[in-house]
């Protein structure tokens, strides 16, 4: 009877360890790792957007002192078309 106790709280289920070594890998080594790659993520995006606001700005700049030199009449508040590209 006392080998059956001895035995019984030595006994630990394997899959019980993999589980928890599993749990473990996750939250130590997975989790961190996520979370740098989430934030790098989010802030390039803030910096593509912040970009592509000042090209937009710079582009209306630009038909504006097309239009103040030409004083032609051209909506500058509308997006900008191919043909009114600032590079032609």
């Amino acid at each position: 009877m006392a080998d059956n106790k001895k035995r019984d709280s030595e006994d630990v289920p394997w899959s019980l360890i993999v589980t928890v070594m599993a749990i473990l890998l996750m939250f130590f080594i997975i989790m961190p790792i996520l979370t740098v790659m989430y934030h790098d993520m989010f802030f390039a995006t803030q910096a593509a957007v912040h970009e592509v606001k000042k090209m937009k700005e710079l582009r209306r700049q630009i038909l504006q002192e097309r239009v103040q030199k030409s004083s032609g009449a051209i909506d500058v508040d509308r997006e900008p078309t191919e043909a009114a590209d600032p590079r032609q």
